[in-house]
C-alpha cells in the first residue's frame, strides 16, 4: 500500500534516525490535499448515517 501511495505522490518514504530497520511516512502537500478531501467526504457520510 505505501508503495502505491508514494507512485501517486502522496507520500515520501525516510529512513527513521532513531531505528535504523524501520521506514517514516509523511504526506506531501499533494497527499494533504487528497486526506482533506477523504476525511470531509467522511465525515459526510458519517453525519448521513448517525442522523437522527
Amino acid at each position: 500500500m505505501a508503495a502505491q501511495l508514494r507512485e501517486r505522490g502522496w507520500i515520501t518514504v525516510e529512513a527513521s534516525e532513531e531505528e535504523t530497520r524501520a521506514k517514516q511516512l509523511f504526506p506531501t502537500e499533494q497527499g494533504k490535499r487528497v486526506l482533506e478531501r477523504i476525511e470531509g467526504q467522511v465525515l459526510k457520510r458519517q453525519d448521513e448515517i448517525f442522523a437522527r
